[in-house]
């Protein structure tokens, strides 16, 4: 076949998918071969345009989407970095309480080592007096007759017999 005759029949076939009300007149001139091949064409054109909505539908899907993306990934960006700032914030405020603390902390370690010498310091001049004495008489009645004393303890020598217990030094006395 002669390309003229392609081309007419191309144009024929393309004229009954897009122009329904000239189909009639333009099928005059299609001759029974013809008209399997247009039928072919015809599908394959259904066939082409079935694709193209689907991709146009996939695209504007993919567009939606993507564009949906892009605004929670703005959104996130912003919480993002609105929550960086406050945990930046936190920090800082974090740093500064550490240092008082630090500073507290190293205070207290002096007054700790000022306390411990002092107590060794008391504890170097504290003399420990204690004593245990029983008394006993020999008379039936306390007001007459001799006491006898017996000293079980007198540790750091706070019991005369003569003058009942004296402290070495001034302090508290338990009796």
């Amino acid at each position: 076949m002669c390309i003229l005759c392609s081309l007419i029949r191309f144009l024929i076939a393309l004229s009954l998918l897009s122009d329904q009300t000239n189909g009639s007149l333009s099928r005059t001139f299609v001759t029974d071969g013809d008209s399997k091949e247009s039928d072919t064409f015809r599908h394959l054109l259904n066939q082409e345009s079935i694709i193209r909505m689907s991709l146009t539908n996939t695209v504007q899907t993919l567009t939606s989407n993507f564009q949906s993306l892009m605004k929670d990934m703005l959104t996130s960006k912003e919480s993002t970095g609105s929550r960086i700032s406050q945990l930046e914030a936190e920090v800082e405020h974090l740093k500064t309480e550490n240092q008082r603390l630090d500073s507290e902390l190293q205070r207290t370690k002096a007054k700790e080592g000022n306390l411990s010498s002092l107590i060794a310091s008391i504890q170097g001049s504290l003399t420990n007096v204690s004593s245990l004495v029983s008394v006993s008489s020999t008379s039936t009645s306390w007001n007459s007759g001799t006491l006898d004393s017996f000293v079980i303890t007198n540790e750091g020598n706070g019991y005369n017999p003569r003058n009942k217990f004296t402290a070495p030094t001034t302090g508290l006395s338990f009796s």
